[in-house]
């Protein structure tokens, strides 16, 4: 055992004396040394020195290092191993397409995910579990509801023999506590949500072809809204922090009395959306709320599901230098702001919002 120290203690000086960048030297990994293990000779230093090479890497290679996640229709485990902040990004789902009668085709421009940002200091023991929203699906040219897309999502109305919808659009979160995707105490333990968006619905106006409708991603809220223009008003109950459909559970569905015209489905999110109120014609479903724990108009919850009185999150996770963008590309801070658009998955150009499954992205960006 002594002779096993020794080698270890001389290997680790030569290591660190080479050069004198090994100053820089970051530990990546835990390295484990066994008098038994045959791959290394106590007597050989410089199996010594390959060991300790192997396990360590530059701080300046490891910052940048990025993890990226799509869908799966389950949770990710994030384990950084290395203390340091991290740059987390969401981008929620888009929601399904309607149709306009059985025999047309699907709208071309469907309800948009949203996205947020914000930095995160993590220790190397942490796991964070992600979940990527899945798209919403598109009305099918049939009489039948279409199922909601994963963490969230509303299912679509059906429009018996004439109009469709779409269905909404799941969340994309980070969870400190695993389970299903709908487990409530899982879902209490979310830190950072990016909302999905409502499903596409066909509204009948004065021409013969109506016109299409949809609800994206919200940022802090979803305000009550449907234009004044349409023959048929109706409102969308509002989503906030503290109100919505559901809390992060599968989002509304008002189905229509009058079963030509189907209602879509709700966005899922902090908070998830719901369709139209107050019409018996087709619909879209609203996108749900987004959420990041501390950000400055955010409401967090408690392990009780109490609703706490500031943003944080009740498992003491916060993050700094957040972003909140709306799937219309709105910048929201306390309130909503300018339309800036967000990024895209590599960072390189901007998008007004997310169109297909959600994304995820944990970017290192310095070590503590």
């Amino acid at each position: 055992m002594k002779k096993y120290i020794i080698g270890i203690m001389i290997g680790l000086i030569i290591a660190f004396s080479i050069s004198a960048s090994a100053i820089y030297l970051y530990k990546a990994k835990d390295i484990s040394f066994t008098p038994n293990d045959i791959n290394w000779d106590v007597d050989n230093l410089q199996d010594a020195l390959n060991d300790i090479k192997n396990n360590y890497v530059s701080k300046s290679l490891l910052i940048g290092k990025t993890w990226t996640f799509e869908y799966t229709g389950g949770s990710q485990k994030f384990e950084p191993n290395i203390e340091g902040t991290y740059k987390i990004e969401l981008w929620g789902a888009s929601g399904g397409q309607g149709i306009l009668g059985f025999t047309h085709s699907l709208y071309s421009i469907p309800s948009r995910g949203a996205y947020v940002e914000g930095e995160i200091v993590l220790s190397s023991s942490d796991t964070l579990y992600v979940y990527v929203g899945g798209a919403g699906s598109d009305a099918p040219k049939v009489a039948t509801v279409t199922a909601g897309g994963y963490n969230g999502g509303g299912i679509g109305g059906n429009g018996g023999s004439d109009d469709s919808a779409g269905s909404g659009g799941g969340a994309t979160d980070i969870r400190v506590i695993n389970g299903n995707w709908n487990d409530i105490t899982s879902l209490r333990s979310r830190i950072m949500v990016a909302s999905g968006a409502g499903g596409t619905a066909m509204q009948p106006t004065s021409n013969a072809y109506g016109d299409f409708k949809f609800v994206s991603g919200g940022g802090l809220t979803i305000d009550s809204q449907i234009s004044s223009a349409w023959i048929y008003n109706c409102s969308i109950p509002a989503v906030t922090q503290t109100s919505g459909f559901n809390f992060g559970g599968t989002a509304g569905l008002t189905v229509s009395s009058e079963t030509s015209h189907g209602h879509g489905g709700g966005g899922g999110g902090w908070y998830t959306g719901s369709s139209c109120f107050g019409s018996n014609h087709g619909a879209p479903g609203s996108g749900g709320t987004s959420y990041i724990s501390g950000h400055d108009g955010c409401r967090g919850v408690n392990s009780d599901g109490t609703i706490k009185s500031d943003s944080v999150s009740y498992t003491n996770y916060s993050f700094t230098n957040t972003k909140m963008i709306d799937g219309n590309g709105y910048n929201w801070t306390t309130s909503k702001g300018e339309k800036t658009g967000m990024p895209t998955y590599d960072g390189t150009s901007t998008m007004t919002g997310n169109i297909g499954n959600g994304y995820a992205k944990i970017t290192l960006i310095s070590i503590d």
